[in-house]
């Protein structure tokens, strides 16, 4: 999740959703030794696409099967503030647009 600020800075250098979600996918991708050592690794059931790497401790381990699967959104007000927000486990998101009252009776 972006600061609006640090997204008007990526903005600005020409970044666009894919070039953020591509470089936090190969940025946050680490290798299986390391996940082991902070003791990660045997933390939880693993997606199977994961569990096959287990073989090699140099495999290296995305944050998520495909860049595209990393959602990047935009919350928040002045500051440099961003965050991560982990799934839970190997899970699928589902967004839905929020809308208000007003909005549901057809009157915004």
């Amino acid at each position: 999740m972006l600061s609006p600020e640090a997204a008007l800075l990526l903005e600005a250098g020409s970044w666009t959703r894919e070039d953020v979600q591509y470089y936090l996918f190969h940025r946050a991708s680490r290798p299986v030794r390391d996940l082991e050592r902070a003791g990660l690794w045997e933390q939880r059931d693993w997606p199977v696409w994961m569990n096959a790497l287990a073989e090699d401790r140099d495999a290296v381990v995305p944050p998520a099967r495909r860049p595209d699967e990393i959602l990047v959104l935009v919350a928040g007000g002045p500051g440099k503030h961003s965050a991560v927000l982990p799934g839970f486990g190997a899970s699928n998101a589902v967004t839905r647009a929020v809308r208000s009252a007003a909005q549901r009776a057809g009157q915004a």
